[in-house]
């Protein structure tokens, strides 16, 4: 049996508060709610996330220019060190509203989620799920209006591909769309700062928004192994809807011909800028890039990538990356024992 099946009623309809599934819990998702508990943290709380750290933003870059391989190579010797500090925290800031506007989507999608669903036990998870997002939304505000005052304007591809995601109108689009590609994303760039971030404050939030994700992005990855209890229409839109996502993000995240255009801005022909756009902005080898040939190797190893779909990931196959999967655990687990160290002894507190 296929545990995420849909309602056969629409939401809005007048037995949804006699719907007989709703008798039916199922224990299939006790392990994703039994241990929330264990990484209980509260962004407004100073014990989990101090912002006084006495970083100044002004002065020092919130990555390391070594982390930057175009600032090592030609656009290094076309910018001085101020302009360096300012090219990185712009960076930044982008990348930490961009991952702000996903926790929004996340929490809306999870709540949508929730109103599809026929087996209550699922219902319970993806509103667990839409609350635990709320907490990160709120630890990302906070670190904005600290570090940036206001967050980056959303850019139009980003922001429809999220409202597609929030309103995507089946459970499976759904939970491709969110604790598959948009979590798998997620992962990766919360690993990166979590481990590389130089404002202690960046690398705590991503450390405990990671406790909370690993968990939503594994309910995605266990998912997947009910893909052949999908019939082929809705197996194929599906993948689909997975390739769509992956591309749109990849887009969304680089949109290479403003990259190009950028370096033709600073006197870089057509053949160079593409060069140079190509080889540190979008290879294997750069941390931004690599996310994607992360995610696209875990949906491969699912099945969510199939002979019918592969030749549209072919760029991000090809790839010799070794899996990340034990880095996250040790980021997880550290954060946890930290969680529990933490939260000892203390007040009850809403769970």
């Amino acid at each position: 049996m296929n545990i995420f099946f849909e309602k056969e009623q629409e939401a809005n309809s007048s037995d949804i508060i006699e719907n007989p599934h709703f008798s039916h819990a199922l224990n299939a998702f006790d392990s994703y709610l039994s241990n929330t508990h264990k990484r209980y943290w509260n962004p407004k709380d100073s014990a989990y996330l101090d912002l006084s750290n006495g970083f100044d933003f002004q002065k020092q870059t919130l990555l390391q220019e070594a982390d930057f391989p175009e600032l090592m190579g030609p656009l290094g010797n076309i910018l001085n060190t101020e302009q360096k500090l300012l090219y990185i925290n712009t960076y930044v800031a982008k990348m930490v509203t961009g991952m702000l506007y996903a926790e929004q989507a996340a929490t809306f999608a999870c709540v949508n989620l929730s109103k599809m669903l026929a087996n209550f036990s699922a219902v319970e998870y993806a509103l667990n799920q839409a609350r635990e997002e709320t907490r990160h939304i709120s630890g990302f505000n906070q670190y904005i209006k600290h570090r940036f005052q206001v967050p980056v304007p959303i850019r139009s591809v980003y922001k429809n591909l999220l409202n597609k995601i929030i309103n995507a109108p089946r459970v499976h689009l759904q939970i491709v769309g969110v604790q598959v590609i948009l979590e798998g994303l997620g992962m990766s760039s919360l690993s990166y700062f979590a481990r590389k971030a130089n404002d202690p404050a960046l690398q705590r939030l991503c450390r405990l928004v990671m406790s909370d994700e690993a968990s939503h992005h594994k309910f995605g990855i266990d998912w997947l192994q009910q893909l052949d209890t999908l019939n082929k229409s809705d197996r194929d839109e599906a993948e689909d809807w997975a390739w769509y996502c992956f591309n749109q993000f990849w887009q969304s995240a680089f949109a290479p011909e403003k990259i190009i255009q950028f370096y033709k801005e600073l006197g870089f022909d057509q053949a160079q800028a593409t060069k140079v756009t190509n080889q540190y902005h979008l290879g294997e080898q750069t941390d931004s890039g690599r996310m994607f040939y992360q995610l696209a190797k875990t949906l491969q190893k699912n099945g969510l990538i199939t002979n019918r779909t592969k030749h549209h990931y072919a760029p991000w196959l090809d790839s010799t990356i070794k899996d990340e999967e034990e880095t996250y655990q040790q980021i997880i687990t550290d954060t946890i024992t930290l969680l529990e160290d933490i939260n000892t002894n203390r007040p009850s507190k809403h769970l």
